[in-house]
């Protein structure tokens, strides 16, 4: 596994691609802030660069709710979202 270092993209970062699907939203859209430590956890997980959109979004946030929370997406977690992206099929029976 790529330490958390190696993920991590600040210059060629996907977030940009995310802040302006945001911006051109019609409906809600709140961004759920990101804790430092969790984040890094969360990304080192998954094992997936910050240059993806999907690795930015881990990294930069805990989550984004759309319209009121009718759509979520994982982030690396928050207390209104209390499991990141990497955890959220613990504990789910696999086949």
């Amino acid at each position: 596994m790529r330490k958390v270092e190696e993920l991590i993209n600040l210059q060629d970062s996907g977030f940009e691609q995310v802040r302006n699907w945001m911006k051109n939203a019609r409906n809600r859209i709140e961004m759920l802030p990101a804790e430092p430590e969790r984040a890094r956890e969360a990304l080192y997980q998954t094992q997936v660069t910050t240059r993806s959109t999907m690795g930015s979004i881990i990294f930069e946030t805990g989550g984004i709710l759309v319209n009121g929370g009718w759509l979520r997406i994982l982030g690396s977690g928050h207390e209104r979202l209390n499991r990141s992206l990497p955890e959220w099929n613990r504990g789910k029976i696999s086949f």
